[in-house]
């Protein structure tokens, strides 16, 4: 965290496949994990999609390099000592500079130029950015300066500190919203209200939500238990549903390989027994690729 920004880093190098938090996770019901790097600085680097599966092998293991590219706005990546990264104002002006650099080498690829490979990809549509946001300001300035005006792809992760209430002017946008880990509203103002925060959104008028857990804020094993909070605070079942599963995956553009149980997807399966949704049923099997990769009757992990 040297840099305000730092988009050519990865994290691919430091993926180590099927280690005992991917087996806890796989065990929560999760096949599927976005790594990425962290929100110390407004780029960060690019994301990898890795499948929870048993093997050692990291070419086996991903599912595609880069899975997104991070972006922090807002409040992690606040930086002392007078450089631009210390006031929103001198972050947004640093992320236009890169969107625009990033555009200009999608048009015109320079070998000799790694430092914005990974923001070009976007361009390209290749996988979308990720980007960290809160409040309602931010939240919005993301919407505005990635979808609005860069008109690139883009998952809007976060959406807390009242990010719900410019959730009618996001609506209007249909961008990708990916809620969590903080998944409600607690502060007591005027109005007084304790509010589920997929509930406000889906009460504006989103239908393209998604939740997480940025383990290991929330263990990633309790990602559907997102899921579980979001319906508790009154959002529909179906999106509830649809949150842990479909709609992640055609937010990170990987619809053509995850997410759905049809043909020519990969075969990636939670079995359990009772509502996907009912925290007192655990997880009794997953299958990963179409293979064994969770049996609960061989020890329970989680």
């Amino acid at each position: 965290m040297v840099n305000p920004d730092n988009p050519e880093l990865r994290v691919l190098d430091t993926v180590v496949p099927w280690n005992f938090d991917y087996r806890t996770g796989c065990a929560g019901g999760v096949t599927t994990v976005n790594a990425i790097p962290g929100s110390g600085t407004n780029i960060s680097g690019a994301g990898v999609l890795v499948k929870l599966k048993n093997t050692l092998e990291v070419d086996d293991a991903v599912l595609r390099n880069p899975g997104s590219v991070k972006v922090a706005q807002g409040y992690n990546p606040e930086r002392g000592g007078g450089d631009l990264g210390a006031t929103r104002m001198g972050m947004w002006w640093m992320l236009r500079w890169w969107l625009d650099r990033a555009r200009e080498e999608a048009e015109n690829p320079d070998p000799d130029d790694p430092s914005v490979a990974h923001i070009a990809g976007i361009f390209r549509g290749e996988y979308p950015f990720l980007v960290h946001t809160a409040g309602a300001r931010d939240t919005y300035g993301t919407v505005r300066m990635f979808h609005l005006e860069a008109g690139v792809p883009v998952i809007v992760s976060h959406g807390s500190f009242s990010g719900y209430m410019v959730g009618e002017a996001i609506a209007k946008t249909g961008v990708s919203l990916n809620i969590g880990p903080r998944n409600f509203d607690a502060r007591f103002h005027a109005r007084n209200q304790f509010r589920g925060l997929v509930e406000a959104f889906e009460s504006a008028g989103n239908t393209n939500i998604s939740v997480q857990t940025d383990a290991n804020v929330i263990p990633q094993e309790e990602f559907i238990f997102q899921a579980t909070i979001a319906e508790r605070f009154g959002c529909s079942t179906w999106t509830a549903l649809e949150s842990i599963n479909s709609d992640p995956a055609s937010q990170i553009l990987a619809a053509d390989r995850i997410g759905r149980l049809i043909p020519g997807l990969d075969a990636d399966i939670v079995v359990k027994a009772g509502s996907p949704l009912d925290p007192r049923s655990p997880v009794q099997m997953v299958l990963v690729d179409g293979e064994i990769t969770y049996d609960i009757r061989e020890a329970q992990l989680y």
